[in-house]
């Protein structure tokens, strides 16, 4: 029962470890795209984030206009 357990945190020990080099490595990593209704308004737009470890990179997009 031991050998099995271990060998489980040794997995999830070098997938974190995987996963925390690709972030330094890569620049940007994930990508959201979220629809949002102005306030007071009918218009709506797009908000696209660009995320990685060391910065958050948003972008405006209009979907419809008055």
């Amino acid at each position: 029962m031991c050998t099995s357990l271990s060998g489980l945190s040794i997995l999830c020990g070098l997938l974190s470890l995987g996963t925390l080099l690709t972030a330094f490595v890569s620049n940007v990593w994930i990508y959201t795209k979220e629809p949002v209704l102005l306030p007071s308004t009918d218009l709506q737009t797009t908000v696209s984030f660009r995320i990685g470890l060391w910065r958050v990179c948003p972008t405006y997009k209009r979907i419809n206009s008055p």
